[in-house]
C-alpha cells in the first residue's frame, strides 16, 4: 500500500516536489527534511520491528535503518518514474520491482551486521 500511495502522491504533486527540492538545495536544508520525515520513519520502523519480532519477516538489519532505506527507495523510484518522464518502464513494472526488492530485503535470513 505504501508503494501505491507514494506513486500516486508523487504523480499528483510532481510540481510541488520539484519546487521543494529546488528550495532545499538552495538553502542547504536537507536536515529539516529529515526532521519532517521522522514520524514517518518511526511509524515504519515500529511496524518492521514488530514484524521481525513476530517472525513475519526475517532480517538482521536495524529497523531504523531499514525503515529509512525502504522509504527512500520507494520515493526515489516514484520520483524517478514521474520527475524524469521515464517511459522505458511501465508504472506497474516499476512498482513491482520496488516491491520485489523490499520483499527480498525483508526475508534475508543470512544478512548480518557485517558491512
Amino acid at each position: 500500500m505504501i508503494v501505491e500511495v507514494t506513486f500516486d502522491i508523487t504523480k499528483e504533486y510532481r510540481e510541488l516536489i520539484l519546487f521543494c527540492y529546488s528550495g532545499l538545495a538552495y538553502y542547504h536544508s536537507f536536515e529539516r527534511w529529515e526532521e519532517i520525515y521522522q514520524p514517518y520513519y518511526s511509524w515504519l520502523e515500529e511496524r518492521l520491528y514488530q514484524a521481525n519480532k513476530s517472525g513475519f519477516i526475517h532480517t538482521n538489519l536495524d529497523s531504523n535503518a531499514l525503515a529509512k532505506m525502504i522509504i527512500n527507495l520507494i520515493e526515489n523510484s516514484a520520483e524517478t518514474f514521474y520527475l524524469t518522464n521515464q517511459s522505458e518502464t511501465s508504472k506497474e513494472k516499476s512498482k513491482n520491482q520496488v516491491l520485489l526488492f523490499i520483499r527480498s530485503a525483508l526475508t534475508d535470513c543470512p544478512s548480518s551486521n557485517k558491512a
